[in-house]
Protein backbone atom coordinates (compact mmCIF):
# COMPACT_ATOMS: atom_id res chain seq x y z
CA UNK A 1 0.00 0.00 0.00
CA UNK A 2 1.32 3.59 -0.36
CA UNK A 3 2.33 5.52 1.66
CA UNK A 4 -0.38 8.73 -0.65
CA UNK A 5 -2.80 5.83 -0.11
CA UNK A 6 -2.45 5.38 3.20
CA UNK A 7 -2.94 8.94 3.74
CA UNK A 8 -6.11 9.32 2.09
CA UNK A 9 -7.43 6.39 4.12
CA UNK A 10 -6.35 8.05 7.37
CA UNK A 11 -8.29 11.10 6.44
CA UNK A 12 -11.82 8.81 5.70
CA UNK A 13 -11.09 6.33 8.85
CA UNK A 14 -10.66 10.15 11.05
CA UNK A 15 -14.44 10.47 9.89
CA UNK A 16 -15.12 8.03 12.12
CA UNK A 17 -14.94 11.14 14.85
CA UNK A 18 -18.25 12.43 13.43
CA UNK A 19 -20.15 9.04 14.45
CA UNK A 20 -23.02 7.20 13.22
CA UNK A 21 -25.27 9.84 11.55
CA UNK A 22 -29.21 8.05 11.83
CA UNK A 23 -30.84 10.03 8.80
CA UNK A 24 -30.55 10.90 5.13
CA UNK A 25 -30.59 14.47 4.51
CA UNK A 26 -26.43 14.54 4.23
CA UNK A 27 -26.50 11.48 2.51
CA UNK A 28 -29.11 12.92 -0.55
CA UNK A 29 -26.73 16.09 -0.51
CA UNK A 30 -23.35 14.22 -0.81
CA UNK A 31 -25.25 12.11 -4.16
CA UNK A 32 -26.35 15.34 -5.54
CA UNK A 33 -22.83 16.55 -5.08
CA UNK A 34 -21.81 13.34 -6.93
CA UNK A 35 -23.99 13.44 -9.67
CA UNK A 36 -26.86 11.38 -8.24
CA UNK A 37 -25.25 7.53 -9.02
CA UNK A 38 -27.60 6.15 -6.56
CA UNK A 39 -30.64 7.42 -9.28
CA UNK A 40 -28.74 5.67 -12.34
CA UNK A 41 -27.59 2.17 -10.90
CA UNK A 42 -29.79 -1.21 -10.93
CA UNK A 43 -29.72 -2.20 -7.74
CA UNK A 44 -30.92 -4.99 -5.01
CA UNK A 45 -30.84 -3.56 -1.33
CA UNK A 46 -30.77 -5.82 1.51
CA UNK A 47 -31.22 -5.41 5.37
CA UNK A 48 -31.50 -7.20 8.36
CA UNK A 49 -29.25 -8.86 11.35
CA UNK A 50 -27.25 -11.86 10.53
CA UNK A 51 -26.79 -12.90 6.88
CA UNK A 52 -27.07 -10.06 4.74
CA UNK A 53 -22.96 -10.26 3.46
CA UNK A 54 -23.20 -13.87 2.91
CA UNK A 55 -26.68 -13.36 0.96
CA UNK A 56 -25.45 -10.48 -0.91
CA UNK A 57 -22.29 -12.17 -2.03
CA UNK A 58 -24.65 -15.20 -3.22
CA UNK A 59 -26.48 -13.34 -4.95
CA UNK A 60 -23.58 -11.39 -6.98
CA UNK A 61 -21.74 -15.02 -7.43
CA UNK A 62 -24.58 -16.45 -9.21
CA UNK A 63 -25.39 -13.28 -11.01
CA UNK A 64 -21.46 -13.23 -11.98
CA UNK A 65 -21.65 -16.70 -13.42
CA UNK A 66 -24.23 -16.16 -16.02
CA UNK A 67 -21.69 -12.98 -17.64
CA UNK A 68 -23.38 -9.88 -15.55
CA UNK A 69 -21.20 -7.28 -14.36
CA UNK A 70 -22.16 -6.93 -10.69
CA UNK A 71 -21.58 -4.54 -8.06
CA UNK A 72 -21.11 -5.55 -4.35
CA UNK A 73 -21.05 -3.32 -1.51
CA UNK A 74 -20.63 -4.90 1.90
CA UNK A 75 -19.47 -3.63 5.62
CA UNK A 76 -17.20 -3.80 7.76
CA UNK A 77 -14.45 -5.53 5.99
CA UNK A 78 -11.77 -7.69 7.06
CA UNK A 79 -8.71 -6.81 5.95
CA UNK A 80 -8.43 -4.20 3.48
CA UNK A 81 -10.81 -1.04 3.08
CA UNK A 82 -11.29 -2.14 -0.67
CA UNK A 83 -12.91 -5.20 -0.12
CA UNK A 84 -16.55 -3.24 0.54
CA UNK A 85 -16.76 -2.49 -2.85
CA UNK A 86 -16.68 -5.30 -5.24
CA UNK A 87 -16.92 -6.19 -9.04
CA UNK A 88 -17.39 -9.40 -9.99
CA UNK A 89 -15.35 -10.14 -6.98
CA UNK A 90 -12.43 -8.06 -8.10
CA UNK A 91 -12.46 -4.94 -5.23
CA UNK A 92 -11.93 -1.84 -5.89
CA UNK A 93 -8.26 -0.65 -6.76
CA UNK A 94 -6.22 2.08 -5.09
CA UNK A 95 -6.42 4.29 -7.87
CA UNK A 96 -9.97 4.88 -7.77
CA UNK A 97 -9.97 5.15 -4.19
CA UNK A 98 -7.58 8.11 -3.95
CA UNK A 99 -8.73 9.68 -6.68
CA UNK A 100 -12.69 9.73 -4.99
CA UNK A 101 -10.95 11.13 -1.34
CA UNK A 102 -8.91 13.97 -3.07
CA UNK A 103 -11.55 14.85 -5.22
CA UNK A 104 -14.35 15.52 -3.04
CA UNK A 105 -12.12 16.11 0.33
CA UNK A 106 -12.99 19.57 0.64
CA UNK A 107 -16.81 18.19 0.65
CA UNK A 108 -16.65 15.98 2.85
CA UNK A 109 -14.90 18.43 5.41
CA UNK A 110 -17.06 21.41 5.31
CA UNK A 111 -20.49 19.04 5.20
CA UNK A 112 -19.62 16.98 7.89
CA UNK A 113 -19.66 13.98 6.04
CA UNK A 114 -19.15 11.03 7.97
CA UNK A 115 -17.04 7.81 7.03
CA UNK A 116 -20.14 5.66 5.87
CA UNK A 117 -22.03 8.26 4.16
CA UNK A 118 -18.76 8.81 1.95
CA UNK A 119 -17.88 5.28 1.76
CA UNK A 120 -21.72 4.70 0.26
CA UNK A 121 -20.67 7.74 -1.81
CA UNK A 122 -17.50 5.91 -3.29
CA UNK A 123 -19.46 2.74 -3.78
CA UNK A 124 -22.27 4.62 -5.78
CA UNK A 125 -19.89 6.31 -7.68
CA UNK A 126 -17.92 3.56 -8.75
CA UNK A 127 -20.45 0.94 -9.78
CA UNK A 128 -21.94 3.42 -12.51
CA UNK A 129 -18.79 4.65 -13.69
CA UNK A 130 -18.09 1.09 -14.03
CA UNK A 131 -21.41 0.78 -15.65
CA UNK A 132 -22.49 -2.49 -13.80
CA UNK A 133 -25.76 -4.02 -14.76
CA UNK A 134 -26.62 -4.23 -11.15
CA UNK A 135 -25.41 -3.68 -7.94
CA UNK A 136 -26.16 -5.33 -4.56
CA UNK A 137 -25.69 -3.65 -1.58
CA UNK A 138 -26.05 -4.10 2.13
CA UNK A 139 -27.09 -1.94 4.40
CA UNK A 140 -24.81 -0.56 6.89
CA UNK A 141 -26.87 -0.38 10.48
CA UNK A 142 -30.35 -0.87 10.76
CA UNK A 143 -32.53 0.31 7.39
CA UNK A 144 -34.30 3.08 7.76
CA UNK A 145 -31.98 5.71 8.42
CA UNK A 146 -29.30 3.75 6.95
CA UNK A 147 -27.26 6.12 4.45
CA UNK A 148 -27.70 3.43 1.71
CA UNK A 149 -31.22 3.93 2.03
CA UNK A 150 -31.57 6.53 -0.63
CA UNK A 151 -31.55 3.66 -3.12
CA UNK A 152 -34.97 3.37 -5.51
CA UNK A 153 -33.82 -0.74 -5.89
CA UNK A 154 -35.44 -2.69 -8.15
CA UNK A 155 -35.86 -5.26 -5.47
CA UNK A 156 -35.45 -4.91 -1.17
CA UNK A 157 -34.06 -8.07 0.76
CA UNK A 158 -34.59 -8.60 4.47
CA UNK A 159 -33.23 -11.02 6.50
CA UNK A 160 -33.07 -13.00 9.62
CA UNK A 161 -33.68 -10.34 12.56
CA UNK A 162 -32.76 -10.57 15.83
CA UNK A 163 -31.45 -8.60 18.87
CA UNK A 164 -28.43 -6.17 17.76
CA UNK A 165 -27.48 -2.32 18.01
CA UNK A 166 -30.05 -2.18 20.11
CA UNK A 167 -29.24 0.80 21.89
CA UNK A 168 -30.08 2.39 18.38
CA UNK A 169 -32.31 0.28 16.94
CA UNK A 170 -34.77 -0.21 20.09
CA UNK A 171 -34.94 -2.40 22.46
CA UNK A 172 -37.90 -5.02 21.07
CA UNK A 173 -38.04 -6.96 18.36
CA UNK A 174 -40.74 -5.31 16.84
CA UNK A 175 -38.65 -1.91 16.83
CA UNK A 176 -35.79 -3.70 15.49
CA UNK A 177 -37.89 -5.42 12.65
CA UNK A 178 -39.33 -1.83 11.74
CA UNK A 179 -36.05 -0.19 11.21
CA UNK A 180 -35.33 -2.84 9.26
CA UNK A 181 -38.32 -2.66 7.13
CA UNK A 182 -37.80 1.00 6.60
CA UNK A 183 -35.94 0.08 3.13
CA UNK A 184 -39.43 -1.17 1.72
CA UNK A 185 -39.89 1.44 -1.26
CA UNK A 186 -43.49 2.58 -2.43
CA UNK A 187 -44.65 -0.29 -4.98
CA UNK A 188 -40.88 -2.29 -5.26
CA UNK A 189 -41.33 -6.16 -4.58
CA UNK A 190 -39.65 -7.09 -0.79
CA UNK A 191 -38.55 -10.89 0.13
CA UNK A 192 -38.34 -11.98 3.60
CA UNK A 193 -36.49 -14.07 4.99
CA UNK A 194 -38.25 -16.90 7.07
CA UNK A 195 -38.17 -15.89 10.82
CA UNK A 196 -40.36 -15.33 14.02
CA UNK A 197 -44.34 -14.14 13.75
CA UNK A 198 -43.11 -10.80 15.51
CA UNK A 199 -40.37 -9.59 12.86
CA UNK A 200 -43.03 -10.86 9.86
CA UNK A 201 -45.71 -9.47 11.14
CA UNK A 202 -43.83 -6.22 11.24
CA UNK A 203 -42.23 -6.47 7.63
CA UNK A 204 -45.80 -6.85 6.60
CA UNK A 205 -47.20 -3.81 7.91
CA UNK A 206 -44.49 -1.96 6.57
CA UNK A 207 -44.60 -3.62 2.94
CA UNK A 208 -48.51 -2.82 2.82
CA UNK A 209 -48.75 0.63 3.79
CA UNK A 210 -46.21 0.93 0.64
CA UNK A 211 -48.12 -1.30 -1.71
CA UNK A 212 -44.95 -3.35 -1.87
CA UNK A 213 -45.63 -7.08 -2.95
CA UNK A 214 -44.11 -9.46 -0.86
CA UNK A 215 -42.34 -12.45 -0.92
CA UNK A 216 -41.27 -15.23 1.36
CA UNK A 217 -38.78 -17.86 1.61
CA UNK A 218 -40.05 -20.92 3.33
CA UNK A 219 -38.05 -23.29 5.57
CA UNK A 220 -40.44 -26.14 5.71
CA UNK A 221 -38.84 -26.36 2.38
CA UNK A 222 -35.25 -26.84 3.31
CA UNK A 223 -34.00 -29.95 4.02
CA UNK A 224 -29.84 -30.12 4.90
CA UNK A 225 -28.81 -33.69 3.55
CA UNK A 226 -25.23 -33.25 4.69
CA UNK A 227 -23.51 -30.93 6.44
CA UNK A 228 -20.09 -31.03 7.44
CA UNK A 229 -16.88 -28.72 8.84
CA UNK A 230 -16.08 -27.36 5.26
CA UNK A 231 -19.59 -27.91 2.95
CA UNK A 232 -23.16 -27.87 3.31
CA UNK A 233 -25.66 -29.50 0.87
CA UNK A 234 -29.36 -29.32 0.99
CA UNK A 235 -32.23 -29.46 -1.20
CA UNK A 236 -34.90 -26.83 -1.14
CA UNK A 237 -38.27 -26.66 -3.28
CA UNK A 238 -37.57 -30.23 -5.36
CA UNK A 239 -33.77 -29.29 -6.28
CA UNK A 240 -30.47 -30.14 -4.83
CA UNK A 241 -28.10 -27.88 -3.67
CA UNK A 242 -23.66 -27.89 -2.49
CA UNK A 243 -21.89 -25.15 -0.75
CA UNK A 244 -18.36 -25.31 -0.17
CA UNK A 245 -18.17 -23.94 2.86
CA UNK A 246 -20.11 -24.98 6.26
CA UNK A 247 -22.49 -23.68 8.49
CA UNK A 248 -26.44 -24.57 8.29
CA UNK A 249 -27.10 -21.23 8.67
CA UNK A 250 -25.54 -20.32 4.98
CA UNK A 251 -28.26 -22.76 3.24
CA UNK A 252 -30.96 -20.30 4.79
CA UNK A 253 -28.92 -17.62 3.14
CA UNK A 254 -28.84 -19.55 0.13
CA UNK A 255 -32.64 -20.08 -0.50
CA UNK A 256 -33.01 -16.22 0.40
CA UNK A 257 -30.43 -15.59 -2.50
CA UNK A 258 -32.32 -18.20 -4.90
CA UNK A 259 -35.58 -16.89 -4.42
CA UNK A 260 -34.07 -13.14 -4.92
CA UNK A 261 -32.87 -14.51 -8.67
CA UNK A 262 -36.05 -16.29 -9.38
CA UNK A 263 -37.84 -12.89 -8.73
CA UNK A 264 -35.72 -10.29 -10.78
CA UNK A 265 -34.10 -12.96 -12.90
CA UNK A 266 -36.27 -15.10 -14.89
CA UNK A 267 -33.53 -16.04 -17.49
CA UNK A 268 -31.18 -17.30 -15.45
CA UNK A 269 -31.71 -21.11 -14.39
CA UNK A 270 -31.57 -23.80 -12.43
CA UNK A 271 -27.84 -24.78 -13.65
CA UNK A 272 -26.54 -21.42 -13.20
CA UNK A 273 -27.69 -20.83 -9.67
CA UNK A 274 -26.70 -24.46 -8.55
CA UNK A 275 -23.19 -23.47 -10.35
CA UNK A 276 -22.77 -19.87 -8.69
CA UNK A 277 -23.38 -21.61 -4.88
CA UNK A 278 -20.68 -24.20 -5.50
CA UNK A 279 -18.31 -21.39 -6.69
CA UNK A 280 -19.39 -19.02 -3.67
CA UNK A 281 -16.91 -18.43 -0.62
CA UNK A 282 -17.16 -15.66 1.88
CA UNK A 283 -14.33 -15.30 4.23
CA UNK A 284 -14.76 -15.18 7.87
CA UNK A 285 -18.02 -17.35 8.14
CA UNK A 286 -17.16 -20.92 9.47
CA UNK A 287 -13.89 -20.87 7.46
CA UNK A 288 -11.74 -22.91 8.58
CA UNK A 289 -8.42 -21.55 9.02
CA UNK A 290 -5.96 -24.43 10.24
CA UNK A 291 -7.51 -28.41 10.78
CA UNK A 292 -10.31 -27.97 13.06
CA UNK A 293 -9.46 -24.17 13.81
CA UNK A 294 -12.15 -22.27 12.50
CA UNK A 295 -13.15 -18.00 12.14
CA UNK A 296 -16.55 -16.85 12.39
CA UNK A 297 -17.87 -13.61 12.78
CA UNK A 298 -21.10 -14.07 14.53
CA UNK A 299 -21.40 -11.84 17.23
CA UNK A 300 -25.18 -12.09 18.70
CA UNK A 301 -27.15 -14.48 20.56
CA UNK A 302 -28.66 -15.99 17.28
CA UNK A 303 -25.17 -16.31 15.60
CA UNK A 304 -23.25 -17.68 18.11
CA UNK A 305 -26.08 -20.69 18.93
CA UNK A 306 -26.39 -21.35 15.24
CA UNK A 307 -22.71 -21.26 15.32
CA UNK A 308 -21.73 -23.52 18.22
CA UNK A 309 -24.58 -26.09 17.30
CA UNK A 310 -23.08 -26.64 14.03
CA UNK A 311 -19.42 -26.97 15.42
CA UNK A 312 -21.39 -29.67 18.32
CA UNK A 313 -22.84 -31.54 15.53
CA UNK A 314 -20.08 -31.76 13.39
CA UNK A 315 -17.60 -32.98 15.99
CA UNK A 316 -19.76 -34.47 18.34
CA UNK A 317 -18.31 -32.73 21.37
CA UNK A 318 -18.40 -29.04 22.90
CA UNK A 319 -15.77 -26.58 21.35
CA UNK A 320 -13.03 -24.17 23.13
CA UNK A 321 -14.28 -20.64 22.30
CA UNK A 322 -11.57 -17.59 21.83
CA UNK A 323 -14.01 -15.07 22.18
CA UNK A 324 -14.09 -10.58 20.93
CA UNK A 325 -17.03 -8.88 21.60
CA UNK A 326 -17.52 -5.42 21.23
CA UNK A 327 -18.02 -3.63 24.53
CA UNK A 328 -22.13 -3.30 24.06
CA UNK A 329 -22.66 -7.05 23.18
CA UNK A 330 -22.40 -9.11 26.00
CA UNK A 331 -25.90 -10.17 27.50
CA UNK A 332 -26.81 -12.47 29.90
CA UNK A 333 -28.70 -14.45 27.19
CA UNK A 334 -24.92 -14.72 25.17
CA UNK A 335 -23.50 -15.41 28.86
CA UNK A 336 -25.81 -18.64 28.99
CA UNK A 337 -25.10 -19.50 25.63
CA UNK A 338 -21.99 -19.91 26.05
CA UNK A 339 -21.68 -21.75 29.47
CA UNK A 340 -23.72 -23.74 28.13
CA UNK A 341 -22.44 -24.61 24.40
CA UNK A 342 -18.28 -24.58 24.87
CA UNK A 343 -16.15 -26.23 27.24
CA UNK A 344 -14.00 -23.15 27.82
CA UNK A 345 -13.68 -20.16 26.57
CA UNK A 346 -10.37 -17.84 26.03
CA UNK A 347 -10.87 -13.77 25.71
CA UNK A 348 -9.44 -12.09 23.07
CA UNK A 349 -8.77 -8.47 24.37
CA UNK A 350 -6.74 -6.26 21.72
CA UNK A 351 -6.30 -2.84 23.01
CA UNK A 352 -7.66 0.32 20.74
CA UNK A 353 -10.20 -1.83 19.01
CA UNK A 354 -13.07 -1.39 20.44
CA UNK A 355 -13.78 -4.41 22.48
CA UNK A 356 -14.51 -5.95 25.78
CA UNK A 357 -11.23 -3.96 28.01
CA UNK A 358 -10.74 -4.59 31.59
CA UNK A 359 -12.74 -2.24 32.54
CA UNK A 360 -16.14 -3.59 31.02
CA UNK A 361 -14.63 -7.50 32.08
CA UNK A 362 -15.09 -5.94 35.78
CA UNK A 363 -18.60 -5.61 35.31
CA UNK A 364 -19.10 -9.17 35.04
CA UNK A 365 -18.32 -11.61 37.33
CA UNK A 366 -18.23 -14.92 34.17
CA UNK A 367 -16.21 -12.25 31.91
CA UNK A 368 -13.90 -11.35 34.90
CA UNK A 369 -13.55 -15.12 35.58
CA UNK A 370 -12.26 -15.92 32.70
CA UNK A 371 -8.84 -16.23 31.41
CA UNK A 372 -8.01 -12.96 28.94
CA UNK A 373 -4.99 -12.04 26.33
CA UNK A 374 -4.45 -9.30 24.22
CA UNK A 375 -2.85 -11.73 21.61
CA UNK A 376 -3.88 -14.18 19.31
CA UNK A 377 -0.79 -16.13 19.52
CA UNK A 378 -1.19 -16.67 23.82
CA UNK A 379 -5.50 -17.61 22.83
CA UNK A 380 -4.48 -20.18 20.53
CA UNK A 381 -1.63 -21.71 22.56
CA UNK A 382 -4.36 -21.43 25.63
CA UNK A 383 -6.90 -23.39 24.30
CA UNK A 384 -4.10 -25.91 22.75
CA UNK A 385 -3.30 -26.62 26.42
CA UNK A 386 -6.93 -26.52 27.46
CA UNK A 387 -7.41 -29.35 24.77
CA UNK A 388 -8.73 -32.65 25.99
CA UNK A 389 -7.96 -34.34 22.91
CA UNK A 390 -5.98 -33.13 19.85
CA UNK A 391 -8.37 -32.59 17.29
CA UNK A 392 -11.36 -31.09 19.96
CA UNK A 393 -12.24 -28.31 17.90
CA UNK A 394 -11.44 -25.01 19.03
CA UNK A 395 -13.05 -21.77 16.95
CA UNK A 396 -12.50 -17.80 17.54
CA UNK A 397 -15.91 -15.41 17.20
CA UNK A 398 -17.36 -12.81 18.29
CA UNK A 399 -16.33 -9.86 15.49
CA UNK A 400 -15.14 -8.89 12.33
CA UNK A 401 -12.40 -6.56 13.88
CA UNK A 402 -10.09 -9.49 14.38
CA UNK A 403 -9.96 -10.53 11.61
CA UNK A 404 -6.37 -8.90 10.55
CA UNK A 405 -4.98 -10.43 13.57
CA UNK A 406 -6.27 -13.85 13.00
CA UNK A 407 -5.88 -14.09 9.28
CA UNK A 408 -2.19 -12.31 9.24
CA UNK A 409 -1.16 -15.34 12.17
CA UNK A 410 -2.92 -17.95 9.93
CA UNK A 411 -1.39 -16.36 6.87
CA UNK A 412 -4.60 -16.65 5.45
CA UNK A 413 -4.60 -13.87 2.40
CA UNK A 414 -7.00 -12.67 -0.20
CA UNK A 415 -5.59 -12.88 -3.48
CA UNK A 416 -5.38 -9.18 -4.69
CA UNK A 417 -8.23 -9.07 -2.55
CA UNK A 418 -10.63 -11.22 -4.81
CA UNK A 419 -13.24 -14.01 -3.85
Amino acid sequence: MSRGLLKDLDFLYNLHSRGIRLGLENTFKLMEYLGNPHEKIKAIHIAGTNGKGSTASMIAKILEGTGKKVGLYTSPHLISFNERIRINGKAIGDEEIQKYIQQNREHFINNQVTFFEATTGMAFDYFLKQKVDIAVVETGLGGRLDSTNVLNPTLSIITEISYDHMHILGNTIEKIAMEKAGIIKEQTPILVADQGAAQLKAVKSVAKKMHAPIYFTNNNNLTIKELSKNSCCFEYSGSKYALNQGGSYQASNAITAIEAIKILFKEVDQKDIERGLRAWFWPGRMQEMEKNIYYDVSHNLSGIQILSQDIINSFKRKPIGILSLKKDKPTQEIINCLKKNFEKIILFCPKGKGLLEDEELKKSQYFSDLEQYEKIITCLQAAHRAREYKNQPIVIFGSHYIAEDVFTHFNFYFDNFEI
